[in-house]
């Protein structure tokens, strides 16, 4: 499930504390907390939130259970039907905090790690279909005209050394994936300018759940930016 950078006006809404060790693992679970996601802030069936994650019903129904169970989701209404009516389910507060104290990592490092690995491992996978969808057999290694250092997937005859190139004649029947990474010389004001404008820019797209056309798909963005050393 992908999430949406925090803005200001979410950041303002008090906060709902859990208050349990069980609350906490399941929420710290990166796997399982997206089966919150779509009730967060929102009322939704079952079904609903399946679709949205693209998920079998039964391994909702048993995610949708848990939360419950501990408390973290809530029953908020009823959609009449022929037979059964289907149950409505919301988070029980619109803003969730989760203490580090109580969740199940020893140190701050472990649950970073944790949650880091979740996302590299659906980038790779996605990074690994969208590579042999598009023909680049193999690795290149190369330096630009102004001496910069380069190591990407492409063909053996170099046709796509045009990186821009490539990325505007893309084919539908290619997802467009990319992993991007490298080292910058950035002073403390140019780092913070390079995140705002990140941050910005995903601002301009809606999110999975939203109201929007029928021909966009859910893209995955995974962004890091750390100095490295003390």
């Amino acid at each position: 499930m992908d999430v949406k950078l925090s803005d200001s006006s979410s950041a303002a809404v008090a906060a709902w504390r859990v208050e349990t060790a069980r609350q906490a693992a399941l929420l710290s679970d990166p796997v399982g907390r997206a089966f919150f996601y779509p009730f967060l802030a929102r009322t939704r069936s079952v079904k609903e939130a399946a679709d949205e994650l693209g998920c079998r019903l039964d391994a909702t129904h048993y995610r949708v259970r848990r939360f419950l169970e501990a408390g973290l989701l809530r029953v908020v209404g009823e959609r009449p039907r022929a037979g059964r009516p289907i149950k409505l389910y919301r988070s029980v507060a619109d803003v969730i905090y989760v203490p580090f104290d109580l969740t199940p990592f020893a140190e701050l490092e472990e649950r970073i790690r944790k949650d880091v690995r979740a996302e590299e491992d659906r980038l790779v996978t996605a990074l690994a279909r969208a590579v042999r969808l598009s023909g680049r057999e193999g690795r290149r290694l190369y330096r630009r005209a102004n001496g910069e250092l380069m190591v990407d997937a492409g063909s053996e005859s170099g046709r796509d050394s045009d990186w821009g190139e490539l990325i505007r004649t893309w084919p539908a029947s290619v997802p467009v994936t990319e992993r991007m990474g490298g080292e910058l010389a950035l002073t403390h004001a140019e780092a913070k300018t390079l995140l705002l404008a990140f941050r910005e820019l995903t601002e301009r797209y809606p999110v999975p759940g939203a109201d929007v056309d029928d021909d966009r798909r859910t893209y995955h963005f995974y962004f890091g930016l750390a100095p490295w050393g003390s």
